[in-house]
């Protein structure tokens, strides 16, 4: 605990439903199109998590959910209508088609701003803030000590990932009492190229010795 890493770690896996239509229709695509529509867009998927999140929000814990894109983290705001979101920047056209398309409110979400990005970060540090949804650029320089609830929607299978954005609740946090850490992900099994990224994910927590519940064969 002296160099602030929490132990053990805990992985979590999540199974959303499987829609063999989306599974037809992602057959023979590009990959970013299999993502955009795999995960991005993937109503399913972002349900899992929207529902998992809100339980992690009622137990009272610090709650992140990480994508990694902006515009997948404008979708899951449709689920999630009063999780703030976290970004560098959109693009005014994405913006308004966002808007457009019901995901959110400029009332309700304004376009992000470096103050406002800032101000969000300081109140989840302070634990003031208990849930967001973030991209990427929560991904380093931050230091969530009250974190323990790290929700990876982002699909990735980058390795230094795998390790990396889970540091982001890897913490002792002892006014709390926060002596665990939990990473929670998902279990793709709709689309074989992205499910060898959970398998990649899985088999880099496995190498860092991680608990592991919920996964199945």
């Amino acid at each position: 605990a002296d160099n602030g890493v929490v132990i053990p770690m805990e992985v979590n896996w999540l199974h959303p439903q499987i829609d063999e239509g989306l599974v037809r229709q992602l057959h023979g695509m590009s990959m970013i199109s299999r993502e955009r529509y795999g995960m991005w867009q993937n109503a399913n998927r972002n349900l899992t998590f929207a529902e998992y999140g809100n339980a992690c929000r009622e137990e009272g814990k610090q709650v992140l959910i990480l994508t990694k894109t902006v515009e997948h983290a404008f979708h899951l705001k449709r689920f999630l209508p009063d999780w703030p979101l976290v970004y560098d920047k959109v693009d005014h056209t994405d913006y308004a088609r966002y808007v457009a398309a019901g995901l959110v409110t400029e009332n309700g979400e304004p376009p992000m701003t470096r103050p406002r990005r800032s101000r969000l970060t300081e109140a989840f540090e302070s634990g003031e803030l208990r849930f967001a949804i973030a991209t990427l650029v929560w991904s380093v320089g931050v230091d969530f000590q009250e974190l323990s609830e790290l929700v990876r929607a982002d699909g990735m299978g980058s390795d230094i990932a795998s390790v990396q954005l889970p540091g982001r609740a890897a913490r002792v946090h002892a006014q709390s009492g926060k002596m665990v850490g939990r990473v929670t992900d998902s279990c793709d099994r709709f689309n074989e190229s992205i499910f060898r990224n959970t398998c990649k994910r899985r088999k880099q927590y496995q190498k860092m010795g991680w608990t592991e519940t919920g996964w199945k064969q």
